[in-house]
């Protein structure tokens, strides 16, 4: 993967962060598509769940990996998309709690 890939991944988590903080310019949500649920806290559960899987995955698979950390740059970039999915983890759960 390359720096460009790592950098559109970080931006596309800082877009989801924005989103889920309440920025709806940020996002890919459709609003002509119908739910069939009202949003609840399992849902919420779900993508906070889901999140810390793709943590769990991205740590230890990338982040963790010994090519990554060879080098300065991807290394860098791995923290930065890191700390972009923890932030969501946390936007998620503080709206979990409210």
């Amino acid at each position: 993967m390359t720096k460009t890939a790592f950098d559109k991944i970080a931006a596309g988590l800082r877009d989801a962060i924005a989103f889920a903080e309440g920025d709806s310019s940020k996002g890919r949500l459709d609003p002509s598509v119908k739910r069939s649920a009202p949003i609840d806290d399992f849902h919420r559960h779900e993508v906070l769940h889901g999140t810390a899987m793709v943590q769990s995955l991205f740590d230890d698979f990338i982040a963790g990996h010994v090519y990554t950390k060879s080098d300065a740059e991807l290394t860098a970039a791995a923290e930065e998309i890191s700390r972009a999915i923890a932030d969501f983890y946390q936007a998620v759960g503080t709206k979990i709690d409210r």
